[in-house]
């Protein structure tokens, strides 16, 4: 009797350090299926400051001709850059054109970035554009964007101005009076006046600066939730290893 119950006993102990093993090497597969996961929803804090256009800057005055833009394209990670100018200063995504017939896959440190022909274009107001994308095909920094650049290549027809007009001064007039008893000479007399009248209408309006749009880090709130993901599944990872250890409690 004592026989069979200790056998039995054995075979307990065998089938609880089975159900252990086989409940480890679950929660090792769990955690190498979420870990990545976790790691990659970690946001990178990304240095923004090599993308940048330092020049043309936003202004009413207008660029002519071909057109240097200038700046820099660097981040970690990078595969290249496009600049790009759509009409108006509030233009859809699908309104912009790029400048280039290729994208750029150099970097550029406070240089050249492209070269604006802007005499195939009529003239007026104009957005420019420069999006840096990474080697995972995705842009960290915020596409920059310069608004308004005034195109001016038609010359305006310059208005005519008054031109001062000069009023001819009056000839001197000179009297002169003879008598026998007491010649009298009478001093002569003139009056020279001389007038110019002129007049000047100077107008000089200047219409209002506009303000450099700066666009807002579109990534954060996918950040937010990418890491918000991953915690829920750290917590139910968590979870899954309380039951496991209530179930091996049970048995």
């Amino acid at each position: 009797m004592r026989c069979a119950v200790n056998r039995f006993r054995a075979l307990s102990r065998r089938e609880v350090t089975s159900v252990q093993f086989r409940f480890f090497c679950l929660l090792c597969l769990l955690l190498n299926l979420l870990i990545p996961d976790i790691a990659s929803a970690l946001p990178l804090q990304q240095d923004c400051s090599g993308v940048a256009i330092t020049s043309p800057r936003a202004s009413n005055d207008p660029v002519r001709g071909r057109v240097v833009i200038s700046g820099s394209a660097a981040i970690a990670n990078f595969q290249f850059y496009k600049v790009e100018f759509a009409e108006g200063t509030n233009p859809p995504d699908s309104g912009f054109h790029s400048i280039a017939p290729e994208v750029r896959r150099t970097q550029v440190r406070a240089g050249q970035l492209e070269i604006w022909d802007t005499l195939a274009i009529p003239d007026g107001p104009y957005t420019l554009k420069l999006t840096v994308v990474d080697i995972t095909a995705n842009f960290p920094c915020p596409p920059v964007l310069v608004r308004p650049v005034i195109v001016g290549n038609r010359a305006p027809t310059p208005t005519p101005t008054g031109t001062p007009t000069e009023t001819p001064a009056p000839t001197p007039t000179r009297r002169i009076t003879v008598t026998l008893s007491a010649p009298t000479v009478a001093v002569p007399t003139s009056a020279a006046r001389t007038g110019i009248t002129s007049t000047t209408s100077i107008s000089d309006t200047a219409a209002p600066r506009s303000l450099i749009d700066f666009g807002f880090l579109g990534g954060v709130s996918q950040a937010l939730t990418v890491g918000a993901c991953g915690m829920g599944s750290l917590i139910g990872l968590i979870g899954l290893f309380a039951l496991g250890r209530w179930v091996l409690d049970q048995i």
